[in-house]
């Protein structure tokens, strides 16, 4: 998950610190390059190579629940010009991505359509006092642990989503999620989607 703002560097220790109290994260200062989850949007989007990015991790145990909370504490640093990026995959099976795992190629597709259609229907029923829905993702939503072997491809996904959810974000949660944008596209033959919440 990255936050990036024009002048989040010197905003850094006013904002991030009073959101760390509530997702117990710590500021580590050690330089470091971005990961791929950082860089590859940076890149698609073609960001000013001076534009400030604090990247925040996502909770080892890839829990549901704490990361749309992530989401909901970060959500008032969307009133201050912060823009929020979730930087995950819809798809994250590696073994069907080449064509391992003695799946038909046309059956990953069929799986990975119906994971994302679901996914979709899933976020616009969500809402701030029923997330129970979307964290119970993987028992309700066709094929995925199929889809998602290991969750931390999801994640930032949730985390965004609590972003509108969060009650300081000044956003209208049922507005955010009737106007959220799906954006569909294959990679490498598999279909599957971004989101867009504005």
């Amino acid at each position: 998950v990255s936050l990036i703002n024009n002048d989040v560097s010197d905003k850094e220790g006013n904002d991030i610190n009073p959101i760390k109290s509530l997702i117990h994260a710590k500021l580590d200062k050690r330089h470091r390059g971005f990961d791929h989850g950082v860089f590859v949007p940076m890149l698609a989007i073609n960001a000013p190579q001076n534009i400030p990015i604090v990247t925040v991790s996502l909770a080892n145990d890839h829990d549901t629940s704490a990361h749309i909370a992530l989401g909901q504490a970060l959500a008032p640093l969307r009133n201050d010009g912060v823009l929020i990026i979730g930087s995950g995959l819809g798809f994250h099976n590696l073994g069907a991505f080449f064509g391992g795992g003695g799946v038909s190629a046309e059956e990953v597709k069929k799986r990975a359509q119906e994971f994302d259609d679901g996914l979709e229907i899933l976020l616009r029923e969500t809402s701030e006092k029923k997330t129970s829905m979307v964290e119970k993702w993987r028992s309700t939503l066709p094929w995925s642990q199929f889809c998602h072997p290991t969750a931390e491809h999801l994640m930032p996904l949730f985390v965004v989503l609590g972003t509108v959810l969060g009650t300081g974000s000044g956003y209208d949660t049922e507005v955010c999620l009737e106007y959220m944008e799906r954006i569909s596209f294959d990679m490498m033959g598999i279909p599957t989607s971004h989101y867009i919440f504005d």
